[in-house]
């Protein structure tokens, strides 16, 4: 991956839960978080497990896996840093759908 590649992400919002998939196309391979909106020390949060699926072995994409090391789950901690711009503001309130 480059610093400046750019790949797809969905999610949707349920309250205080969210879930997000990023598709690393080109990459073969998925990335799904299902997480929790806390604070954590007077910290915005995400707390969320995540699953991670590859198809391939290599990074030229040749190397199929075997079924049982397609699969890799863990979790991780999202951490606020600084402020949102008034238009990243505007743009989460136009993509996000709230139930």
């Amino acid at each position: 991956m480059e610093p400046d590649e750019v790949f797809h992400a969905s999610g949707l919002l349920n309250e205080d839960l969210v879930g997000l998939t990023v598709a690393w196309i080109g990459l073969f391979s998925l990335t799904t978080w299902c997480g929790h909106y806390e604070i954590i020390d007077e910290r915005e949060c995400l707390k969320t497990v995540w699953h991670y699926a590859r198809m391939y072995e290599d990074s030229n994409n040749t190397i199929t896996l075997d079924p049982h090391r397609i699969f890799h789950v863990g979790q991780t901690l999202f951490f606020w840093e600084g402020e949102l711009t008034t238009e990243e503001e505007q743009l989460i309130k136009q993509k996000a759908i709230l139930y």
